[in-house]
């Protein structure tokens, strides 16, 4: 606890002038934080309620009595989380989300100083605004030659966290067109352009600062039978996120488009509250589709103590053996579930049974609930909507003296930062070494404080 003077009246304090209701205490005016003076400075200037001193606030009120506030956990409530939105109603291709970022702010020196690291000879990018049927938007041009095939060792040259990222989209893309088209994943070869552009993309969302990304309902567009709509490519990429067809003809969404979202999003009913700072508008390629190809992307902040959309499916059963039950979690895992709980409970006529609750995420909600029915002796599942809070989270791997042990770390809300070592692996060092559970466990931690006060977090 630290604490404030209250100011209750406004008025001129000259400066060094010691209010009389403070000569008793001493005369200290300035309060008792001196290390963190800068940063409650900026979290607290627009609250007139406390006063500082008459350095910072510039001499307002007359200081008569203390106020007492946990001055850390009001700070660390304040902060923010830079979040965007994807409004994919028009389309969407690896280049449209580059356009966006790009139109929202992103710098097209910084993102050529980044993808300069790729090492590819006679290459160049071309920002220009353009018109989709009234509409201006942002269209990035990439020149990249193909005389020379990029080398798998250059993505190795990005820097963290763009590399791995860049590495993950590539995998997803080559595997699902490897999938759709029967052919082994070593037969399938992107061209230097795919390459580049996705990995401008991903980039370009690093560049951005943007913490969390979250996609609209992916409208894939709708076919005459001449085509798949969605391509096979995009429907295996699209797995888990929440899609619907049209609300244009033709393939609304490119296959580089959704493997960058597989990896850089998360599935979204609808935008999430913000604060919005920008907006950017990518331009596709599509030109006679009767409808503006744009890809829109809203950027804002929110509080650190993030917040999302779950759906709840539970029914009760009585009449089911229970090793059926230990299958039924594992396939709703399997499936996407983000929990399942069993609580035991007694039903009509006093017959002891189970709940069954299962978390689903968005756009997972019916092949959970199709599941439950497909693989129970329920008749019926009942399901709401909820909303929840969630920390923020990393994971972490620290060294111990017994070994490598994984885990997470979680903060935010007013929740101090902590370390949650994972159980497979200090079960896995305690079966090889022979040592304390309970001893592995707060080795852990004791590794995670020390890390981060080497690392002065």
């Amino acid at each position: 606890m630290t604490f404030f003077w209250r100011t209750i009246r406004y008025g001129p304090v000259s400066s060094g002038t010691i209010p009389e209701a403070n000569k008793e205490k001493g005369g200290a005016v300035a309060p008792p934080f001196k290390r963190d003076y800068t940063i409650l400075k900026r979290i607290l200037q627009d609250r007139k309620e406390v006063f500082f001193d008459t350095r910072i606030r510039g001499g307002f009120g007359a200081l008569v009595r203390p106020c007492f506030l946990p001055y850390a956990h009001i700070a660390d409530r304040l902060k923010t989380v830079k979040i965007a939105y994807l409004e994919t109603f028009y389309g969407l291709s690896a280049r449209m989300l580059l356009g966006a970022l790009v139109d929202q702010g992103v710098s097209s020196d910084d993102l050529v100083s980044l993808l300069r690291s790729l090492g590819i000879t006679d290459s160049g990018i071309e920002c220009r605004r353009v018109e989709k049927h009234g509409i201006a938007a942002m269209q990035v041009l990439l020149h990249v030659s193909e005389a020379e095939r990029l080398s798998d060792s250059a993505l190795g040259s990005l820097p963290e966290p763009v590399c791995t990222r860049v590495i993950q989209v590539l995998k997803d893309l080559v595997e699902a067109e490897a999938l759709s088209s029967g052919r082994p994943v070593s037969a399938v070869q992107l061209s230097n352009r795919t390459v580049v552009e996705m990995a401008a993309a991903v980039a370009a969302f690093h560049l951005s600062g943007i913490e969390r990304l979250f996609v609209s309902e992916i409208h894939t567009g709708y076919g005459d039978g001449s085509e798949l709509v969605p391509g096979p490519a995009v429907t295996h990429l699209l797995h888990g996120f929440r899609v619907a067809a049209g609300p244009f003809p033709g393939n609304l969404v490119a296959a580089d488009g959704a493997a960058s979202i597989r990896t850089l999003a998360e599935s979204c009913e609808r935008m999430p509250a913000m604060k919005l700072t920008g907006e950017g508008i990518g331009a596709g390629d599509l030109e006679d589709g009767g409808f503006p190809n744009i890809l829109r992307v809203f950027v804002g902040t929110t509080d650190s103590e993030a917040s999302d959309e779950v759906t709840v499916i539970e029914t009760q059963i009585d009449d089911m053996s229970p090793e059926s039950f230990g299958i039924l979690m594992e396939d709703a895992f399997r499936a996407g579930a983000l929990d399942v709980v069993f609580t035991p409970v007694y039903m009509k006529k006093n017959r002891p049974g189970t709940l069954v609750t299962v978390l689903a995420p968005m756009g997972r909600e019916e092949d959970l609930a199709r599941l439950m029915l497909r693989e129970s002796t329920t008749v019926g599942v009942r399901m709401h909507r909820v909303e929840r809070r969630i920390l923020q989270r990393e994971e972490v791997t620290v060294q111990t003296s017994f070994g490598t042990v994984h885990g997470k770390a979680v903060w935010g809300a007013g929740v101090e930062r902590r370390f949650k070592p994972e159980y497979e692996d200090c079960l896995r060092i305690h079966r090889e070494t022979g040592k304390p559970f309970l001893e592995i466990i707060s080795a852990a931690q004791r590794a995670y404080e020390s890390s981060r006060a080497d690392s002065g977090v």
